[in-house]
């Protein structure tokens, strides 16, 4: 291998953080005064200082926000808030693997929100009386919905043929751009397997590993791609980081990547799209006054 990997620009941008971190400590005065939707609605000022202009009623007692493939929709009252965002309407055959997966899902990987089935449609569910809607806990209750739901419905509509409940609100790729993907999303995957081949027959398999993080990571960067492909590069990427040997877990990526490569261009155009973002921190945020972190 003589040559560097190679490297583009992002097609979609580079997008900042939208958190503004010097009001923190003034929403959390706010609950600790009582003043709990003054609180509230300075979590979302927090988030996203357009939030309660562009997405809330006159009252600023209801918000309707999107978050990639859903939309969140919260009442606030002067006795609790209440949070349901649509998620997926049921398949008419074969729908119990489905609910026994969303089952689960309840049962693990949510911890403050549920998956409730209404008739053949589920949500996400949330309702809590006003003061107990401390703001770390109502920051991830919103993180919660919008991780899960964004990455769980595209699963469940390829393998089960669910489908949405709402349009998504999105901004499709441009045709250049969309074309600039397709090949380079191509270009990446087989040129990250020719480079782990090589480093695997000189028995260099830390670089293999490697090779193929950089891979993955190079598709995020470049395309960011959403729907049911971004769950299959996370699933992938997370086949690197297994408790198997570094040789094991390099035939399993191998495998996936092969699989990856398989997509057709259809199928892959379904997936380049540019969504909107109920935006959260990957860092940290200190909290003066509590000394907590969030």
């Amino acid at each position: 291998m003589n040559t560097a990997p190679m490297f583009d620009e992002s097609i979609v941008g580079h997008r900042l953080s939208t958190l503004q971190f010097d009001k923190w400590d003034s929403v959390v005065d706010s609950f600790e005064e009582k003043k709990y939707k003054e609180s509230i609605l300075g979590l979302l000022d927090y988030i996203d200082s357009t939030i309660i202009k562009k997405r809330g009623n006159k009252e600023k007692t209801e918000f309707t926000i999107p978050h990639g493939s859903l939309k969140v929709h919260f009442t606030i009252n002067d006795k609790e808030i209440s949070l349901d965002a649509k998620f997926l309407k049921l398949p008419q055959k074969n729908y119990l693997p489905m609910l026994r997966q969303i089952t689960e899902i309840n049962f693990s990987v949510l911890n403050l929100t549920k998956i409730v089935l209404h008739g053949d449609e589920l949500f996400f569910e949330m309702k809590s009386p006003i003061e107990l809607c401390e703001p770390y806990k109502l920051y991830y209750i919103f993180s919660e919905v919008c991780t899960n739901a964004d990455y769980y419905d595209d699963f469940f509509i390829e393998k089960f043929g669910a489908t949405r409940l709402q349009e998504m609100e999105v901004e499709p790729f441009a045709k250049k751009d969309l074309d600039f993907a397709w090949d380079r999303y191509q270009a990446y995957l087989k040129e990250g397997l020719q480079s782990a081949d090589y480093y695997m027959e000189k028995r260099l398999s830390g670089f293999a590993w490697d090779a193929f993080c950089t891979t993955l990571m190079k598709i995020d960067y470049v395309m960011a791609p959403q729907g049911y492909l971004i769950s299959d590069i996370k699933k992938t990427h997370g086949e690197l980081y297994g408790d198997s040997s570094i040789e094991e877990k390099i035939i399993a990526t191998r495998k996936s990547i092969t699989k990856l490569l398989e997509y057709s261009k259809e199928k892959f155009s379904e997936s380049m799209y540019i969504p909107s973002f109920f935006h959260f921190s990957t860092s940290k945020v200190h909290c003066s006054k509590c000394s907590r972190w969030i």
